[in-house]
C-alpha cells in the first residue's frame, strides 16, 4: 500500500467524526493564506470578486451534498442565499441537518439524487460515504507506480430516488440558479442529461467534478460534459482540482481582463 493511499484511508476514518470535519474548518483559513485558495473555495473567491457584493448570489445548488461541508462553506460566503442541497443517502442526511442546523432558514435539504431518469435505481455505499455512487468500484485499481493493485469494495447496496434536474426546477418554480456545485461520483453526465433546459436558461455558473474512477479509461464521458456544457452557452473557465464554467459576463469579464 502506497503511503498516500494509506493516509487517504487514515483521513477517511478520522472524517466521520464531526469534531475532525469542525477542526479542518478553522484551520482552512491558514491553509489559504500560506498556499493560496484552490477548489470550491477558489470559485467563491472569483464570483464575490466579479460581483463586487457577495449578497449578489441568491440561489446556490450543492447537488451530491454529503454531510454538509461545501454547504457551510456556502452559507457563510454567501449570507443572502438560499442552498438547495441534494443526498440520496439517508444517514448522511442526518448527519448534514445538524451540522447544518444553524443555516436552516436558508437550507433546503432533499433526500434524491439527480440523474437523466425520474424512479428508483440501485446505489452503492463505499467504505466512505462520500464516494458511494450509483456506479459500482471497478474490481481492481492499479497505483500510479502500477506495481501495486488494490481492491476498493462496497459495503452493500440499496435504494434510491433520483429525478431529474429539469423536472425539479420546474416543479419548485426556481427562475435562477448563480451556482451550482456537482458531485456525483462518475454520473455527472447522466445528471446534465436530465438538466439541459435547466443549463441553458438558469444557471450561471458551474462547478463540477468529473470522475474517471468507475467508467472505463477510455469513457468519453469528460468530452460529453464539456459539449453539453458548451452546448448550452457555458464557457470553461479553470480546473484546480474540479472544473469551472461560466456564462456569467462578471466572472467571464473578470477572469479574462476584459
Amino acid at each position: 500500500m502506497s503511503f498516500v493511499h494509506f493516509l487517504s484511508k487514515i483521513l477517511e476514518k478520522l472524517y466521520r467524526y464531526n469534531s475532525v470535519r469542525t477542526i479542518k474548518e478553522y484551520l482552512r483559513p491558514i491553509k489559504h493564506y500560506l498556499f493560496g485558495k484552490s477548489d470550491i473555495y477558489w470559485v467563491i473567491e472569483t464570483i464575490q470578486r466579479a460581483r463586487k457584493t457577495k449578497d449578489s448570489v441568491r440561489v446556490i445548488f450543492n447537488v451530491g451534498a454529503a454531510v454538509g461541508d461545501k454547504t457551510i462553506t456556502f452559507a457563510k460566503a454567501f449570507p443572502k442565499a438560499i442552498i438547495y442541497c441534494f443526498e440520496p443517502q439517508a444517514e448522511s442526511i442526518e448527519r448534514f441537518k445538524k451540522r447544518t442546523a444553524i443555516y436552516r432558514e436558508r437550507v433546503k435539504v432533499f433526500n434524491f439524487g439527480f440523474f437523466n431518469t425520474n424512479g428508483e435505481i440501485e446505489f452503492y455505499l463505499a467504505p466512505y460515504r462520500d464516494s458511494s455512487s450509483i456506479l459500482p468500484f471497478p474490481q481492481r485499481l492499479k497505483d500510479q507506480s502500477k506495481k501495486e493493485i488494490r481492491t476498493t469494495k462496497e459495503i452493500r447496496t440499496t435504494k434510491i430516488k433520483i429525478r431529474r434536474l429539469d423536472d425539479f426546477v420546474k416543479e419548485q418554480g426556481i427562475k435562477h440558479i448563480d451556482l451550482i456545485k456537482i458531485d456525483v461520483e462518475g454520473v455527472e453526465k447522466e445528471v446534465l442529461e436530465g438538466g439541459i433546459n435547466t443549463l441553458r436558461d438558469k444557471i450561471d455558473n458551474v462547478f463540477i467534478e468529473i470522475s474517471p474512477l468507475r467508467k472505463p479509461p477510455d469513457s468519453s464521458d469528460y468530452l460529453e460534459v464539456f459539449k453539453m456544457l458548451h452546448n448550452c452557452g457555458f464557457a470553461f473557465i479553470d480546473v484546480s482540482v474540479d472544473f469551472f464554467f461560466s456564462k456569467d459576463k462578471d466572472v467571464i469579464n473578470y477572469y479574462w481582463g476584459l
